[in-house]
């Protein structure tokens, strides 16, 4: 992605005319937390005469950009999606969660520590991706199995056969 980004990607805004006054004409923002079809009957449902958008799907967030009528066409949209989803949701440029965690935990003077299950690490991984984490990384268990739980976090055998590995009584045990 890095020499995609740097190389081929520029290359390809010249090319096609999409360099920094295509930018211009366009607002990108990040949809969290929420299926790609969610976001279409947003953007659907906020639509703006003359603005179009796009939406990238990527692992961890949908990538979106509203472009096309006049700046405040698409100002108007992106605040009416904003309405409607709101800010935890949306933000304004392209963001990734982890990264907002990240600062999210410097700004407060703390630091994560993870107990994951179904996301197989998938959470320390995001979170070790991202250049100086081990400020506000720990670091953390990958306990996918009960016996895992069990022995590595304490977690009662007894309430993973009444409730499940996958409920709300597992989730609190295992953050005890």
């Amino acid at each position: 992605r890095p020499r995609f980004s740097a190389d081929v990607a520029g290359r390809l805004a010249e090319a096609f005319g999409l360099g920094d006054a295509a930018a211009a004409d366009m607002i990108r923002g990040t949809a969290l937390m929420g299926p790609e079809s969610s976001l279409e009957e947003a953007l659907r449902a906020t639509r703006a005469e003359g603005v179009a958008w796009g939406t990238r799907v990527d692992e961890d967030r949908i990538a979106f950009s509203l472009r096309g009528a006049g700046r405040e066409a698409r100002e108007a949209a992106f605040s009416a999606l904003l309405a409607r989803l709101g800010p935890t949701r949306i933000r304004r440029g392209e963001s990734r969660p982890a990264e907002l965690l990240a600062a999210a935990l410097e700004q407060a003077g703390t630091m994560l520590v993870t107990a994951e299950s179904c996301t197989g690490g998938l959470v320390g991984k995001y979170m070790t991706d991202i250049p100086g984490s081990s400020r506000v990384y720990w670091g953390g268990w990958v306990v996918y199995s009960n016996p895992a739980k069990e022995r590595m976090l304490g977690v009662d055998a007894g309430l993973l056969a009444a409730h499940g590995a996958v409920s709300r009584e597992a989730v609190l045990a295992m953050a005890r």
